[in-house]
């Protein structure tokens, strides 16, 4: 009894925690698809990985301006004690004569050669030798390397920054782009619902009409297979979006146990700038452009640095024994002074680096100029599909019009035994093909819109503000 008890109690709590996931489900709107592309998509946290790598290289490249202090330790055991020995002292023939005739007025009689002296070698070096050291340098002179190579680290930090911007605003766009897809498949999926529903009401009049007499079995027949034709078209569109909200889902990182709710409408945007300002804006404010002007900087520095590895590199240098009682005592307990090196001659390889430097930033012009040309060409293509999308709504609106007062009569041509019943389903095809065509041509300006301000690098604040 007490184990069933505990299972029911299992059951009770997954049933509460269901209806609650169910109660709660994520609002998506152009706003939370902005949000959740710039917290999910994993393009942009690489990005972001990028920038902060970029930030440890500036770091170290400031690094060498503060000099270099290290602690060395060294032991060495050598074969013998190393020593330094002296020859024997020998005195010349002419002092020991000398001697010994002092001698013999003295009545002392002393040697005439006096002997040699031997001098015992001198301990230079232990055979343990322990150094225990602590040294350091300062960079005085560089020919401005450090400073250069401080610059290209900043330079390579703001080219990452840009190109994690741009990520941001493709992911952005990306989201925007497959959330408008899903408004646009619902808006097709509610045309056809009302569709099949006009079809039903027009079948269940063609019956009437057929059990009066008043019309042939084909009219009937016909609206009962317009019937049975338009439910296939609710299922396609169904799946087809359902196949979106899936899409939608993976980007987004949604699981398929978590409700969502759309929101918000397919909408008609309008755009303030001309074609020659907004092509002019995006150069302005492309991150491309911005990162790859930031490229070139980083690569004039690098030809700065090669040239001046050219130049004298001179460095204060200190060192001190921490321990003196196992060390030679030809090593000094600490020195200080000034290092200074320069590279004479290396066989042209240091001219060669500056040539391929150069040849790089020339690439770089290239690949910019290229950028900046692509960039007004999707700038043009976005205001020509917009152009195109507007002119499209504002005939399927017309269509739409006029295909709802074509419905209208035929379905009173019927009523009154003049018209048939083929002009009614006729006319309701036309009327959902233009309804179909209307919200086909919005997504199609939002997607030109979104698009533009894709190139424009505000499409963050734009999805803020374009439902509104």
């Amino acid at each position: 009894m007490r184990k069933s008890s505990i299972i029911l109690c299992m059951l009770l709590a997954i049933s509460t925690a269901a209806v609650a996931e169910n109660a709660n489900p994520v609002i998506i709107d152009l706003p939370t698809v902005a949000k959740l592309a710039i917290d999910r998509n994993l393009d942009i946290k690489a990005s972001r990985q990028d920038v902060k790598t970029a930030q440890d290289v500036v770091q170290q490249a400031q690094g060498y301006t503060r000099g270099k202090v290290g602690i060395g330790a060294e032991y060495l055991h050598l074969n013998a004690p190393i020593t330094i020995s002296s020859p024997d002292v020998e005195f010349p023939p002419s002092l020991g004569a000398m001697l010994a005739g002092i001698g013999s007025k003295l009545g002392i009689e002393l040697p005439s050669t006096l002997p040699s002296i031997a001098i015992p070698p001198t301990q230079a070096a232990p055979q343990d030798l322990l150094h225990l050291t602590v040294e350091g340098g300062y960079p005085l002179y560089t020919g401005g390397k450090i400073g250069y190579a401080i610059e290209q680290a900043k330079s390579g930090l703001s080219a990452r920054e840009e190109l994690a911007a741009d990520t941001e605003s493709s992911a952005v766009f990306d989201a925007t782009q497959y959330y408008l897809a899903n408004l646009l498949t619902q808006e097709v999926v509610n045309v056809n619902t009302q569709a099949l529903a006009s079809y039903k009401e027009h079948l269940a009049h063609a019956q009437k009409l057929y059990d009066s007499g008043v019309v042939a079995k084909y009219d009937l027949i016909r609206a009962q297979a317009a019937v049975k034709d338009q439910e296939k078209k609710l299922i396609e569109a169904q799946n087809r979006h359902d196949l979106a909200v899936a899409v939608l889902r993976m980007v987004l990182s949604i699981d398929d146990n978590t409700p969502i709710e759309l929101r918000g409408n397919l909408f008609d945007a309008n755009e303030p700038l001309t074609l020659q300002q907004a092509q002019a804006a995006a150069i302005t404010k492309s991150s491309i452009l911005k990162a790859l002007d930031s490229k070139l900087n980083a690569l004039k520095m690098a030809e700065n640095i090669e040239a001046a590895d050219g130049k004298p590199q001179v460095t204060a240098v200190a060192k001190a024994e921490l321990l003196t009682g196992a060390i030679a005592q030809t090593d000094p307990k600490w020195l200080i002074g000034v290092e200074a090196k320069m590279n004479v001659f290396d066989g042209g390889i240091r001219n060669a680096r500056i040539a391929e430097k150069k040849s790089e930033q020339n690439k770089a012009l290239i690949e910019r100029q290229s950028a900046e040309d692509k960039i007004k060409l999707a700038i043009r293509s976005a205001y020509l599909d917009l152009d195109s999308a507007k002119s499209a709504l504002e005939s399927a609106k017309k269509s739409d019009e006029l295909f709802r007062e074509s419905l209208r009569l035929a379905t009173k041509r019927l009523d009154v035994g003049t018209g048939t019943s083929l002009e009614v389903l006729d006319a309701n095809v036309a009327l959902s093909a233009a309804q179909v065509s209307e919200y086909q041509s919005l997504y199609q300006i939002d997607l030109a819109y979104m698009k533009l301000h894709r190139y424009l690098n505000d499409i963050s604040k734009v999805v803020m503000e374009a439902q509104q």
